[in-house]
């Protein structure tokens, strides 16, 4: 197993923090009937969450790669069973 640097803890903290407040809106907006505020597709989605971790995060998010932040917006994405119930019902 690869050692983390210190820049790819920042980012998977980031992209953690970022992907749990947007899945958990949209997941509310499911569940209240406003499917209009819930990205297309799953791959909408997941270019939400990189854009917004890229933006708000420290900067350090940036020299971890981009390849290093989309994997793990993947992993996130396949694991998280909220994002599988909301794309579902779209």
């Amino acid at each position: 197993m690869k050692t983390l640097t210190v820049n790819e803890r920042t980012a998977m903290l980031a992209i953690r923090h970022t992907s749990n407040y947007l899945i958990g809106g949209w997941y509310n907006s499911m569940l209240d009937g406003y499917e209009e505020d819930i990205p297309d597709t799953i791959e909408s989605a997941k270019q939400i969450v990189y854009e917004e971790a890229m933006e708000y995060a420290p900067k350090e998010i940036r020299f971890a790669g981009t390849r290093f932040c989309k994997s793990r917006i993947d992993r996130i994405f396949e694991s998280d069973s909220d994002v599988k119930e909301i794309f579902k019902s779209l």
